[in-house]
């Protein structure tokens, strides 16, 4: 074939059957290249390849939430889509189905998260485009939490690894509208154990009272309290 390439007289390979010339043109298509375009000799495959990366690809989860907050009267059905990044924790993208039921409100979705610094975990826009409520998870640096806070009417961290890393990482950097911006802390434990529990296709139920949640998970029963406060009181350490 190498011959034929090269534009050598089209020779016959003894057991291969009838002899095909190929001309440049057509067998530069079955390799993939473009008009024009040539491979270095030895080349096993087009230069146009070389060097090209596979995107790390997001691995989706279905997870079905029955949610039931009788403090808020809202009762809803909830047919999430989680796409985890590559680089995201099981207990973070649990955190992420956690917020959107005890934050649930219509039109609220996932951000781009870990793929992009722009959006937040959770956010909830406006027929308009605007984004009305910002949602973060973990604990967001105070730099990361101004600008939402200056951008967004409403501001939100459920942090799941304790309130000591997020008020370190708040005191840093002066926030705008500090005492306004709400937190729910969530029981570490809670969350290893729902990381653990959900698998690419889950069906959850979430009762929620007062501070009080009960939790199945695939017929896997779970109850623990949440601590609702804000960043203020946090930093200051109440």
């Amino acid at each position: 074939a190498g011959g034929l390439l090269r534009g050598e007289p089209d020779r016959q390979l003894k057991g291969h059957g009838p002899r095909v010339a190929l001309t440049w043109p057509c067998a530069a298509a079955m390799l993939g290249y473009a008009p024009g375009q040539h491979a270095a000799r030895g080349s096993d495959r087009p230069t146009a390849m070389k060097g090209k990366q596979v995107a790390e690809q997001s691995t989706l989860y279905r997870v079905d939430v029955e949610l039931s907050d009788i403090d808020r009267g809202v009762y809803e059905s909830l047919a999430l889509r989680v796409a985890r990044h590559p680089s995201e924790d099981a207990p973070r993208m649990v955190t992420r189905v956690l917020a959107h039921a005890l934050l649930h409100e219509p039109e609220m979705g996932f951000g781009k998260g870990l793929s992009s610094s722009e959006e937040p975990a959770l956010l909830v826009k406006d027929a308009t485009g605007n984004t009305t409520h910002w949602i973060d998870v973990g604990h967001p640096s105070g730099e990361r939490l101004h600008r939402a806070a200056k951008a967004t009417d409403r501001v939100s961290v459920v942090c799941h690894k304790g309130p000591e890393a997020l008020a370190r990482e708040a005191r840093r950097k002066r926030i705008h509208r500090v005492e306004d911006i709400q937190v729910i802390l969530l029981p570490a434990d809670l969350v290893e154990a729902l990381a653990e529990a959900t698998h690419r296709v889950s069906r959850w139920t979430l009762v929620r009272t007062d501070s009080d949640l009960q939790l199945t998970v695939d017929e896997q029963p779970f109850q623990a309290s949440v601590v609702y406060t804000t960043l203020q009181r946090i930093m200051e350490g109440r």
